[in-house]
């Protein structure tokens, strides 16, 4: 897969108080590996390129790795998820080298053809250069109910817990 585009962005900040203009182009070339029917690797890197001397050109990675298995009646699925970015941030006012790893766990069960309980639990860490790194922890359970083919309500609950290094 590829993307390509390009914009044009006022009041991007190189520094605190300081907004320039620039023409913004991005080229994104991925890879998509499918390994047997239920999982997949994909890699696409990512370069950035700014017509303002102002900002770096970059290359950013991204590469997720997903799949899903039964398990007797359950269905558990995993995803991980890792990143390496020189993107401008509000948070920093600048442009800032940003790393995140997002791991998923998820187990799946149908009790019938209209009820299935679902839980997933995700790690989520986000390092930032000059600016607070941040490690979040979710987990989510839901009842669900599908009504027809088409719809399907659910009730459930979420419980996180957000740590933001250095930080109260």
């Amino acid at each position: 897969h590829i993307t390509e585009r390009f914009i044009y962005s006022d009041g991007l900040q190189s520094s605190p108080g300081r907004a320039l203009n620039s023409y913004v182009s991005t080229f994104s070339p991925g890879f998509l590996l499918t390994l047997g029917s239920k999982w997949t690797a994909d890699y696409t890197p990512t370069w950035t390129v700014y017509t303002n001397r102002a900002f770096q050109n970059s290359v950013g990675h991204a590469l997720n790795f997903t799949g899903g298995m039964p398990a007797g009646d359950w269905l558990l699925s995993f995803t991980q998820h890792y990143s390496l970015t020189s993107s401008l941030r509000v948070e920093t006012a600048r442009q800032t080298e940003q790393q995140a790893a997002v791991t998923g766990i998820g187990i799946a069960h149908r009790f019938d053809e209209h009820l299935s309980l679902e839980i997933a639990t995700t790690q989520n860490l986000q390092f930032v250069a000059a600016a607070p790194d941040s490690y979040d922890w979710s987990s989510v359970a839901s009842l669900c109910y599908q009504i027809s083919s088409r719809l399907t309500t659910s009730a459930g609950f979420k419980l996180g817990y957000t740590d933001l290094y250095p930080g109260s």
